[in-house]
């Protein structure tokens, strides 16, 4: 009798460390397969956000249409920009900037420069012909600084801004960038 006991003992305890084993063998696969599964959706979010980004990226922006009125077409363009930059639609403005500087910044460095700004309304004032291919505009903009102790507080500005006619086409040259031909 004590032998039998003994023996379920036996029995029980063998059993019991089999189901630890295989618990501990079924842990870590569904750890590894949580990790790949895991691994595998930021790599495919990543690859599809980025073909999004490089899809949405245009070479050329969107058209005007020609107008009798230059100094209004230009006008128009300086609001487009200004629009697609308080809208953060950071690619939209990138397209808007001169070809030259396009081709010395990428999109990821022109994102990088609006890290502290936050703008939120922008006026184009006024905007002037300087000749049949440069222009400039004048542009009231509110913006917010993105840092610590200064962000409740809106600024305020006005911007003089040159503006180039490439094709049919105006492009806006940023303030710290020359566009000299190479």
């Amino acid at each position: 009798m004590e032998e039998m006991k003994i023996q379920e003992k036996r029995y029980f305890l063998t059993n019991m460390n089999e189901l630890i084993i295989q618990a501990w063998r079924y842990r870590k696969v569904r750890k590894h397969f949580f990790l790949r599964s895991v691994i595998f959706f930021f790599v495919l979010s990543g690859l599809s956000g980025t073909a999004v980004l490089f899809t949405s990226c245009k070479t050329k922006p969107e058209v005007v249409s020609p107008r009798v009125n230059e100094r209004e077409v230009l006008r128009e363009r300086a609001k487009e920009y200004w629009t697609y930059r308080i809208e953060g639609k950071v690619e939209k403005a990138y397209s808007c900037e001169v070809p030259a500087f396009r081709e010395k910044v990428t999109v990821f460095e022109y994102i990088n420069r609006f890290k502290l700004k936050k703008y939120t309304e922008a006026e184009v004032v006024s905007a002037e012909l300087l000749d049949d291919k440069n222009g400039k505009s004048s542009v009231k903009t509110t913006y917010i600084m993105l840092l610590k102790n200064l962000t409740k507080k809106p600024w305020t500005e006005v911007r003089e801004e040159k503006w180039t006619k490439v094709g049919d086409l105006w492009y806006h040259i940023p303030e710290d960038f020359e566009n000299k031909p190479s």
